[in-house]
């Protein structure tokens, strides 16, 4: 992977991170602008869509609905699930500003809240793509998704999320040991998301009679930094 290198090799035009204005003089402003990464991240999900998403669209069928961006600014994974992924429809969730180039677009709602604060509108689902690049520890991520979003929000069936995990970086074996505790905790979450977000059907992972099947894949992609991972959840 590229990793560390990512930043450097990669295009990115950002735009001001307090206002999501541009930052080009118009007078260099290319026509494509809109579909130019705003960031890093881009890649990310990019990379996600081009090697995990696109092989498995009848499967998953994550084009069936409307994407939700969680942590949305500056708007980058945003632009994968419009450009990319070819969703009618995104919510991107966010108190900070989205990128002009971004909350311009037909397609997308910015809504202003933080993700403990979320309050959706019934009009916006149901989602086929949950999306989140927030700058949040992986623990605390995945409560915060399993406690104050899964509650909230109305999924497709197949639904597909993409969570980034930023992992805590003290010592040497750190990462690891934090992947490690991520994987132990995937069987209970899967099943905890499965059974609030469908509860009309029989969502016990482990029983025979499932209709629900979860699956979890942990990723270094090509733009995660050296403690970040992104962890792909389907219910199908």
């Amino acid at each position: 992977p590229l990793n560390q290198m990512a930043t450097r090799e990669l295009q990115v035009v950002p735009c001001n991170c307090a206002t999501g204005e541009e930052t080009i003089p118009d007078d260099k402003t290319p026509p494509n602008l809109t579909t130019i990464p705003l960031s890093r991240a881009y890649y990310k999900l990019q990379q996600v869509y081009e090697e995990y998403l696109a092989p498995h669209k009848d499967t998953w069928q994550w084009h069936a609905g409307r994407g939700l961006d969680l942590g949305a600014s500056p708007g980058g994974w945003t632009q994968v699930l419009v450009h990319s992924l070819g969703l009618s429809s995104v919510v991107s969730v966010d108190s900070a500003a989205l990128g002009a180039r971004v909350r311009n677009l037909p397609q997308v709602t910015h809504v202003q809240s933080g993700m403990g604060d979320l309050k959706m509108d019934e009009a916006a689902a149901p989602f086929s793509m949950v999306v989140c690049d927030a700058c949040v520890l992986w623990m605390q991520l995945l409560d915060m998704i399993r406690d104050s979003v899964v509650p909230k929000v109305k999924c497709c069936l197949p639904c597909v999320w993409v969570l980034t995990m930023k992992l805590p970086y003290k010592k040497a074996g750190s990462i690891q040991s934090n992947i490690d505790k991520l994987q132990s905790r995937l069987d209970h979450l899967l099943l905890d998301m499965a059974k609030v977000l469908y509860p009309q059907n029989d969502s016990d992972t482990k029983t025979s009679k499932t209709k629900i099947t979860t699956n979890a894949q942990i990723l270094h992609l090509m733009a995660n930094s050296d403690s970040e991972r992104t962890l792909i959840l389907t219910f199908t």
